[in-house]
């Protein structure tokens, strides 16, 4: 971002430092009703987008001494005709990198009063920065006399050396949706946070920023509090640069129930350099809970003198055909193997075509042609896919039929990939929106019984499978209650009946509320023959049965029996 240039003040925020509205410099397009007002006593600015052909901001440049926190306070000018503002003030580094944001909670008119903004800024080392002023309630006006930046603590500065550097929860700020049962508790002690994603309408995470007066790898040590109701977690730490960009993530290896220990977590993270970080804490066990009183962060090794770039980006497939609903799961292999960030980034330039997830798995949608891109540092690399008709599978049960979940259509909300052959299904229940159904369409060519078993199954399930013939629903099985929480195959209790050749479909839900449950697929295998039907057509000149025997349609005329050619039977 560039700015204009205005004031180059030195300042510690001892005291307040003043941007006043007549130093400012607009940036945008202003008409005779907005910008900067010049000619009343005291001077000052109205703000708004939406009036403007483009954003108007006003910007200052200040220098700052030392590193540190800063408060934000709006002196407020008079009412200007409709006084409808949501005033945002943000703090840029010199490279146009945004360090920090406060603003108004809501719309409001206020006007002649000073305004402290909920919420601090960075300043991460001494240097020049610019503040940047909007207004973004939409064809809305404001004044603003003066921005009052004052100190508000030292940053925190820290090397990692033992004991590392705590990142307290009571320190923490909270990102994401936050309710009664969950996000930060600075009402008890010791101050903890609970985490879940799932419980949330958005996911919470807990954030530090810290300064680093050195590179280097860092171990992470999570200090966990006392047990909190059904506490469940599988707690992730990752820390993000100025750039939003993560350098490194750790995380517990599987759900569990730690309390009240301190607990280090498997890997390092590298900071590569000396500056600004972001520390970043979630819980990903769905509806868990936990208590985390710090977040330590120690020296583990000094930092590689080399930072080492991408060179070179590679995908498992160049080309992709699939069927609708079909998934696949693409692999990209990033070199060097020491380059510093080998995060990758996944786009489908049609996503209406097909869609690609953060790990790759790539969902064909409709019938059209997409290319699904891999980036990683500045180098891309690319995989053409082609989405035709789903076909219908011809199934006889002469072998076990399998239906795998990676082939089901969906109905409703789309069951969560888990692997490249592994999905999850919600079950509908309280809070959770997420619940769907998976849905697999077959041509069976002959009439028969069948069992069904679920293959790699784990999580909170109850699964029924139920079986239609057109809008119409033939029949259903389910595995026991007492298979809630089983893993791996599990049959399903009763049998499925094709009454006759012709095409169906089959319909996995789960039906355990609150729950989700893994799942592979389903395999049917066949058990007997359906029951003989016969069906009478008679004249005055032939009698004729039709039958089902052994499977095989049989036509009787007149006591002579015949196939379904024609050809007459011994």
């Amino acid at each position: 971002m560039l700015f204009a240039v205005a004031v180059n003040a030195q300042t510690d925020f001892t005291g307040g430092y003043n941007c006043a509205a007549d130093d400012a410099v607009l940036v945008g397009t202003v008409s005779s009703s907005f910008g900067l007002n010049t000619d009343a006593e005291p001077h000052y600015i109205f703000w708004s987008d939406r009036a403007l052909s483009a954003p108007a901001a006003a910007t200052w440049q200040v220098q700052s001494s030392l590193a540190c926190y800063i408060n934000v306070t709006l002196d407020l000018g008079p009412i200007v005709g409709s006084n409808k503002h949501i005033f945002e003030v943000r703090v840029y580094d010199a490279n146009g990198a945004e360090l920090g944001m406060v603003k108004e909670a809501a719309e409001n008119t206020d006007s002649e009063m000073q305004k402290v903004l909920d919420g601090t800024i960075l300043i991460p080392a001494a240097g020049t920065y610019t503040v940047e002023l909007v207004n973004n309630r939409d064809w809305g006006k404001g004044a603003v006399k003066n921005i009052i930046l004052s100190f508000a603590g030292i940053a925190p500065v820290t090397d990692f050396a033992a004991p590392g550097y705590s990142c307290a929860a009571d320190d923490a700020v909270l990102v994401g949706t936050v309710n009664s049962s969950f996000g930060i508790k600075t009402d008890v002690e010791p101050h903890y946070i609970f985490w879940s994603d799932r419980a949330l309408s958005a996911p919470a995470t807990a954030t530090w920023n810290i300064m680093a007066t050195r590179g280097c790898y860092v171990t992470v040590t999570l200090d966990l509090g006392p047990v909190v109701g059904s506490n469940k977690h599988i707690f992730e730490v990752s820390v993000k640069n100025a750039s939003e960009a993560v350098l490194g993530t750790v995380k517990e290896a599987a759900e569990n129930t730690d309390s009240e220990m301190q607990k280090v977590l498997d890997g390092t993270i590298l900071i590569p350099t000396a500056g600004t970080y972001t520390v970043e804490l979630v819980n990903n066990r769905d509806w868990g809970k936990g208590a985390v009183k710090n977040v330590i962060l120690t020296y583990s090794a000094d930092a590689p003198e080399e930072i080492i770039e991408v060179t070179g980006v590679e995908l498992n497939k160049s080309e992709l055909a699939l069927e609708v609903a079909e998934v696949e799961l693409l692999i990209a292999t990033v070199t060097p193997d020491n380059a510093l960030d080998k995060t990758v980034t996944w786009e489908s330039s049609v996503p209406a075509v097909a869609t690609v997830s953060e790990e790759g798995f790539v969902t064909a949608i409709a019938e059209g042609q997409t290319v699904i891109s891999a980036k990683a540092g500045d180098i891309t690399a690319t995989c053409l896919v082609s989405v035709s008709a789903a076909s219908i599978p011809d199934v006889d049960f002469y072998a076990p039929c399998v239906l795998s979940a990676k082939k089901a259509q969906t109905e409703g909300a789309i069951w969560k990939m888990y692997t490249s052959e592994t999905y999850k299904l919600y079950g509908e229940g309280g809070h959770n929106k997420n619940y769907g159904n998976a849905l697999w369409t077959i041509n069976v060519t002959r009439p028969c019984i069948v069992s069904g078993m679920l293959n790699g199954v784990e999580g909170g399930h109850l699964f029924a499978l139920d079986l239609y013939k057109g809008e119409e629903l033939v029949a259903t099985i389910a595995h026991p209650e007492s298979k809630a929480w089983s893993k791996g195959e599990i049959a399903l209790e009763g049998t499925l009946t094709f009454a006759s050749a012709g095409i169906y479909t089959l319909k996995l839900r789960n039906t355990q509320e609150w729950s989700s449950g893994k799942v592979a697929g389903i395999t049917l295998t066949y058990e007997a023959d359906a029951p003989a039907t016969a069906i009478e057509n008679t004249n005055a000149a032939v009698k004729t049965v039709k039958k089902i025997e052994n499977g095989q349609m049989i036509i009787i005329k007149n006591g002579v029996k015949y196939n379904a050619l024609g050809t007459m039977m011994k």
